[in-house]
């Protein structure tokens, strides 16, 4: 699952009309595939500011499949001409390493490995399998991450 995430700044005094262009335009994003969800959320601080969160199955859903899509082009005549500039857009995953090792340091807790080696030896085996299997789920093979890295 891919986060995609724009911070939008909205043309002072346009804001009503913005939210309900905005409130057409989610039919479109809605219907691509690989949308999962979406929300749009309006700074307190920055009457004119929004932020615009939408969950994709992948980053090619929505940098091919969303953007990709003749209906984009309506997406972009409903909204575009309300951003003051036109937004930067940014894509999060989820980190799945943080909760490994977040379980790792809850096993040495809980089972005590001075006390009980090869438990917890098996308990970190259990844990790699598992975070092997969600990197695969996710349709990033083991080594897949680095091996990226290296071609740029």
């Amino acid at each position: 699952m891919i986060l995609e995430v724009a911070v939008l700044n909205v043309r002072v005094g346009s804001e009503a009309a913005y939210e309900a262009a905005f409130e057409h335009a989610s039919s479109i994003i809605a219907a691509r595939p690989g949308y999962i969800s979406h929300q749009l959320q309006r700074c307190i601080e920055i009457p004119n500011r929004y932020i615009l969160l939408v969950r994709w199955e992948s980053l090619e859903a929505h940098t091919v499949g969303f953007r990709g899509a003749p209906e984009y082009q309506e997406w972009k005549r409903l909204l575009h001409h309300f951003y003051e500039p036109l937004p930067t857009v940014e894509h999060y995953e989820p980190v799945v390493i943080a909760i490994y090792v977040a379980f790792i340091g809850l096993g040495a807790f809980v089972i005590v490995p001075a006390r009980r080696p090869a438990v917890f030896v098996a308990y970190l085996a259990f844990l790699s399998l598992l975070l092997t299997a969600v990197c695969w789920a996710k349709g990033e093979p083991p080594g897949e991450r680095w091996r990226k890295r290296d071609r740029s």
